[in-house]
């Protein structure tokens, strides 16, 4: 059972960091690092339980990362994609829950044979990221009852090929 109730005051604080690095001083004109970091801190009284822990639901560290390099000469573009991994926790009355999702990797390189046609290939997920849930469910309350059970689903998707061939027509 769960029974919604106040967990009265808290406190979250976030630091968010972004990067934009050109790569033109080293010799690779057109190439660069873009990414972005969240870090959240954040803390507040079970009411189950009495004891301090982190918020329900907050993903503790976000990040994001895509390197790109411009080939103009060549009529062409490659890169990286990637998608940091994340956890978050759910805590109820009798059960805490945990999600946590893998990094996602994409490789690309897109090709522009004319203006108006591109043909793009990209390799999503080549980390074959996947996503894995972990539950424990106790027998009542958790600061009182027993553990009962603990489910733990590790899911894993495979990976993917993609290829897109883009015509424009008119002007």
């Amino acid at each position: 059972y769960d029974q919604p109730t106040n967990i009265g005051s808290g406190s979250k604080d976030e630091l968010i960091a972004e990067l934009t690095l050109p790569f033109d001083r080293i010799g690779l004109k057109g190439a660069q690092l873009k990414g972005d970091v969240t870090k959240r801190w954040s803390s507040v009284e079970d009411p189950t339980t009495g004891e301090s822990r982190e918020i329900s639901g907050l993903k503790p560290l976000e990040w994001n990362a895509t390197f790109s390099h411009d080939l103009p000469q060549w009529r062409m573009s490659y890169g990286v994609d990637a998608y940091g991994g994340w956890r978050r926790t759910f805590y109820r009355c009798d059960q805490v829950e945990t999600v946590k999702l893998k990094t996602w990797v994409r490789p690309f390189a897109e090709w522009r044979p004319q203006p108006d046609l591109f043909v793009r290939f990209e390799l999503p997920n080549v980390t074959s990221r996947g996503l894995r849930r972990i539950r424990e469910v106790y027998d009542g309350p958790r600061d009182t009852g027993q553990l009962k059970f603990t489910e733990d689903r590790d899911l894993q998707f495979g990976r993917m090929y993609y290829v897109r061939i883009r015509k424009t027509f008119g002007a």
